[in-house]
């Protein structure tokens, strides 16, 4: 649906960041995705990029916000 709508860039939440069938669709979109990190642990960024790195999918923007108010 996104696809059809045609938008610039796909976005994840830190709770998405280890669904990997889900960065599988987005990589072959071939758009920038914008990860967000605060209620992830290292390891689970570091795989995340290290999944995106052997797809050679280098559009990636790195968010960190903390759900703490």
């Amino acid at each position: 649906m996104l696809e059809k709508l045609g938008v610039k860039s796909y976005k994840v939440s830190s709770q998405d960041l280890v669904d990997f069938q889900l960065h599988e669709r987005i990589i072959k979109t071939g758009k920038t995705v914008i990860l967000s990190t605060g209620a992830s642990s290292f390891l689970e960024i570091e795989k995340t990029i290290n999944f995106y790195k052997r797809k050679k999918h280098e559009k990636i923007i790195l968010m960190h916000c903390l759900s703490n108010y």
